[in-house]
């Protein structure tokens, strides 16, 4: 499930089967009218839309028979997302993996859920701290593609790795650093006059109603954020939005804002980006 027909072309036939391509960007409904249809035995999608066929297969629109793994691309699989996945789907595995549209694949998890391993024979991925202060700027260099070589391309992704593990015998490809966390876009962050907040300390908040929030979209203000929830209930109890503006109320003011107004409301869906399907977690003020 893609925007992109691309990434269907490189996908080889597994057992015999058949890749079937899905569009992310129609109504969740026929999403799940296709797949009771094709029953596919293994899911590569985005991670917002993993989340929400989680939530359909456990309320029984969704009847996928057996589904042996789950691959997140294209964007961040945060754990509540990862462990609907492996409620709905017995047995099934959820492995993380990482790109950009300019490199392809970068790194991928794999059976040990211990970080997601750069290829680091196709790839060079650099995280970089700038002297003097806390920002990390990332850069990558790829082996191939001659015809568009990428030599220190930087990239706005700000990314946590780990170094080759000294245990070889109990983790896969010791050899390989590994991506442990992709903490977001170095260029998306929430500018109060000057007070700069990270996306990271919105999601701390909303991590923690996982069971209630299926999907947010996080639209800055001048005076603060407006929330809006996709909710696993169809018939929902609100009273959880009026806890959420004040925990994100009281964050904002641990980190300097003065009065901070946050709003949080329930939605039926949130816009994709035309061209890649995502959606957009983070909405800064336009400047």
């Amino acid at each position: 499930i893609h925007a992109s027909g691309a990434i269907f072309s490189m996908l080889p036939k597994v057992d015999g089967g058949e890749c079937c391509k899905i569009p992310v960007d129609q109504p969740l409904e026929q999403l799940i009218a296709q797949l009771n249809e094709y029953q596919p035995t293994r899911l590569i999608a985005y991670a917002t839309v993993i989340q929400q066929l989680a939530l359909a297969q456990k309320d029984g629109r969704l009847q996928i028979q057996k589904l042996d793994w789950v691959f997140s691309i294209a964007e961040q699989l945060e754990e509540s997302a990862r462990q609907a996945a492996m409620k709905a789907w017995k047995n099934c595995h959820v492995f993380d993996a990482y790109g950009t549209s300019e490199t392809a694949a970068i790194a991928m998890e794999t059976v040990d859920h211990d970080g997601m391993i750069i290829h680091e024979d196709s790839i060079l991925v650099e995280s970089i701290q700038d002297e003097g202060n806390d920002t990390t700027r990332t850069f990558m260099t790829r082996f191939y593609g001659y015809n568009f070589p990428l030599l220190r391309y930087e990239v706005t992704d700000v990314l946590t790795l780990t170094e080759p593990s000294t245990n070889s015998k109990e983790q896969m490809a010791p050899n390989f650093r590994r991506i442990q966390q992709v903490k977001g876009r170095s260029d998306v962050y929430f500018d109060y006059d000057g007070i700069k907040v990270a996306p990271l300390v919105f999601r701390t908040i909303l991590l923690h109603y996982g069971d209630t929030i299926v999907e947010y979209q996080v639209v800055q203000t001048k005076q603060g954020a407006d929330i809006q929830c996709i909710v696993a209930d169809n018939d929902p109890e609100t009273g959880f939005l009026i806890q959420l503006e004040r925990e994100l109320s009281t964050k904002l003011v641990s980190v300097g804002l003065k009065d901070p107004t946050v709003k949080a409301r329930i939605v039926k869906s949130l816009p994709r980006h035309e061209e890649t399907g995502k959606i957009r977690k983070f909405i800064p003020l336009a400047k």
